[in-house]
């Protein structure tokens, strides 16, 4: 009897310091997990958040920082709150260089879901499809980035996966849904 009560003070001992740990990382808002991430590291310094999405218990968003690169970061819900889950820095993702289409980067996973993201420029572009059938959010750069000039038709587009695939064929379409790119 009196190992199971030292057992079960040792288990709640454990229990109450995850508890704690987890409320001190969490927070109430996407906003405020980024904002408290910003000094981490220079690609973390915040120029403007873009925005993102949630998808369940889990949020894909994206900031510019200071050297005008997008960086993308996933976010996890807990008991507590948003809690910071990793980044993808941004390096060739630079806002100011028009690109056709950029090649995706990986965004942070620690699953077997994938996170892609990256950029286009083009101009009637009406949506972007990965592997045939996943549509890609787009996010319209002139909308979101206010401070940025000369992002005309410059457009953030990212699709979260179920499935890890080594390959993948990104295609734009037009607002007459004509292939005008294929990657």
């Amino acid at each position: 009897m009196k190992k199971k009560t030292i057992l079960f003070i040792i288990l709640l001992i454990y229990g109450l310091i995850y508890c704690v740990s987890d409320y001190n990382r969490s927070f109430k808002s996407i906003n405020d997990v980024l904002y408290n991430e910003e000094g981490s590291s220079n690609s973390m310094q915040i120029n403007q958040i873009i925005g993102g999405s949630e998808y369940g218990r889990k949020a894909f968003y994206f900031f510019l920082n200071k050297e005008n690169q997008i960086v993308g970061v996933r976010l996890d819900k807990g008991i507590f709150g948003w809690k910071f889950n990793g980044s993808s820095t941004g390096t060739g993702l630079e806002v100011d260089i028009e690109q056709k289409l950029s090649k995706a980067r990986t965004g942070a996973t620690n699953d077997s879901n994938k996170f892609y993201f990256g950029l286009t420029s083009f101009e009637n572009l009406e949506k972007i499809i990965i592997n045939d059938f996943d549509n890609a959010t787009l996010i319209n750069l002139e909308d979101s980035l206010t401070d940025v000039n000369d992002i005309r038709n410059t457009y953030l587009w990212y699709g979260y996966f179920k499935e890890e695939s080594a390959d993948y064929v990104v295609e734009a379409f037009d607002e007459q849904n004509n292939l005008i790119y294929s990657q």
